[in-house]
């Protein structure tokens, strides 16, 4: 009889124990023997499914843990700046980005929150980072969707983005929190807008000054004509407009294609009949020339001055033009008088 109670009774609990000190270690391939459907062997039966049901429950929970693993892996790399709070809004993760942000912060958060200290954030609460906590709980509490923010502490704006984390039944997980320091972005934004706006009103300036000039040789009784360093003609007063007028038909007895209206954008090359040496003499123009000669039976008078910028450097030419037709004849005139005198 003891004999059968101890094949009946003790080995099968033997057995039980032993996979049950493999179970607690993690090792559900132990194979229970099973061999009657007594007391014993639905114990053993028991833990059969206990095996199964722990062994799917383990794997499952690896799983989970690796997909966890490499989620935070991921952040932990990331450049995004990520915090994690469980439900009471207790900091539980940072990642690296982050870290670095709020070190980088660190002196300038120091004077508006004395107790900040970047290394010991993990295991705080949030409330550190708000005035009225009861009012920022509210709303994180109520939040169902991403909340975002933008907050400026100790002379440092941070956009805060709050995303609720939820279970499969609804229930709160806790809050991921996304930072962002825009502190240096806008001093960029206002010292480039500084720039910018400098550069309008220096443009401003020159613009105003330009306009003025404009309109004082407009009115001036001098004929002046501007070309940029192509010797395009990019600016001609009323005055040098009138004299070409008057001129007009005796130019284009030998420039057929000369028109008084077509002056603006035109090259002053059409007024030599060797534009390559004259493009020679105005390129190193460095001080003012003066020049005669004769066109459609007119004697033309320029004096070309060079124009530069405040470096020294060309950046055009302004002519000044007289037509000297009259003078001359009437010099003419006289001088035959006087030869006429003489004799």
């Amino acid at each position: 009889l003891f004999q059968l109670m101890q094949s009946a009774v003790k080995k099968p609990m033997q057995d039980a124990a032993t996979a049950l000190r493999k179970f607690s270690s993690g090792e559900f391939d132990t194979n229970l023997d099973i061999d009657g459907n007594d007391e014993a062997g639905r114990v053993l039966q028991g833990m059969q499914c206990m095996k199964i049901k722990l062994s799917f429950e383990l794997e499952n929970t690896r799983l989970i843990a690796n997909e966890a693993l490499r989620v935070k892996n991921a952040l932990d790399v990331c450049d995004t700046n990520v915090m994690l709070a469980d439900p009471d809004y207790n900091i539980i993760y940072m990642n690296d980005s982050l870290r670095k942000m709020m070190k980088n912060a660190e002196a300038d958060l120091k004077t508006a929150l004395p107790a900040f200290d970047a290394e010991k954030l993990l295991g705080c609460n949030m409330d550190m980072f708000h005035r009225d906590r009861t009012h920022q709980r509210r709303i994180l509490d109520q939040a169902k969707t991403t909340h975002r923010q933008e907050v400026v502490v100790a002379g440092r704006t941070i956009v805060i983005t709050a995303t609720p984390v939820f279970d499969q039944g609804g229930k709160r997980l806790g809050t991921v929190i996304e930072w962002l320091d825009r502190t240096d972005e806008l001093r960029k934004a206002a010292e480039q807008q500084r720039i910018e706006q400098e550069r309008l009103d220096a443009e401003r300036r020159v613009a105003n000054e330009n306009a003025r000039i404009r309109q004082a040789l407009d009115s001036v009784s001098a004929n002046v004509m501007v070309a940029d360093n192509d010797l395009n003609v990019v600016y001609t007063n009323h005055a040098v407009i009138s004299m070409m007028r008057k001129a007009e038909r005796d130019i284009q007895t030998e420039l057929p294609h000369f028109h008084v209206d077509k002056i603006m954008g035109s090259n002053i090359d059409i007024y030599h009949k060797s534009p390559a040496h004259q493009r020679q003499l105005l390129k190193n123009l460095k001080q003012p020339v003066k020049s005669v000669f004769l066109l459609g039976g007119r004697t033309l008078q320029v004096y070309a001055s060079p124009v530069t910028d405040s470096r020294g450097e060309s950046i055009g030419t302004v002519v000044e033009w007289a037509d000297r037709t009259e003078e001359v004849a009437i010099e003419k005139e006289l001088d035959h008088m006087i030869r006429s005198a003489a004799i």
